[in-house]
């Protein structure tokens, strides 16, 4: 496993160092519209915390956001804020989705840029793979460091993962389907 240095964790950044963290990047430019992306979890799998696609649109226009899009059933919306501040963003989601589907639905929230970004750092994508062998996990918030130091990468090879501050990128190996259970 490797680990690429997070942009909340102190010190200065490397000159080109191009991970952008939401949680600052939106400091720049406060009060300016910004497109993001909220991932819903476990929404519309095996009849659990069902989420009509409509109603949810529905409900990120009710809080003010605009160009508000989702896929399919998946719980990803694509959505224009004024909002500068993530982690309000998120919890006002949340509450939103709480008050009206009667669930607590985790909710994960990146601009566009810093998808740009994490796109653009993974660290697997310079060998020219399959692009369906890179995975990007994005995590609620910066891992602990007990956590960090529990993983065994030797558990999960042939695969390869990388920990970018919230994202977890990864490559995965074709295997016999036997192997993996």
């Amino acid at each position: 496993m490797r680990l690429l240095r997070s942009a909340s964790q102190s010190g200065p950044k490397a000159a080109g160092d191009a991970h952008l963290d939401a949680r600052s990047h939106h400091c720049l430019n406060p009060g300016m519209p910004s497109t993001h992306l909220a991932l819903l979890r476990g929404i519309n799998v095996g009849g659990h915390h069902k989420v009509p696609i409509v109603e949810l649109r529905a409900l990120f226009e009710q809080l003010a956001y605009t160009d508000v899009a989702t896929y399919v059933q998946s719980g990803n919306v694509l959505f224009t804020s004024e909002t500068a501040d993530e982690p309000t963003t998120v919890r006002g989601i949340a509450t939103a989705l709480r008050n009206r589907f009667g669930s607590d639905i985790p909710v994960v929230v990146r601009s566009t840029e810093e998808l740009a970004a994490v796109a653009a750092r993974h660290p697997y994508a310079a060998a020219q793979l399959d692009d369906a062998k890179l995975h990007v996990f994005f995590l609620a918030e910066d891992p602990a460091i007990e956590a960090i130091a529990s993983l065994d990468a030797a558990l999960f090879a042939p695969d390869e993962f990388t920990l970018d501050g919230r994202h977890l990128c990864t490559r995965t190996t074709p295997t016999a389907p036997s192997a993996r259970s």
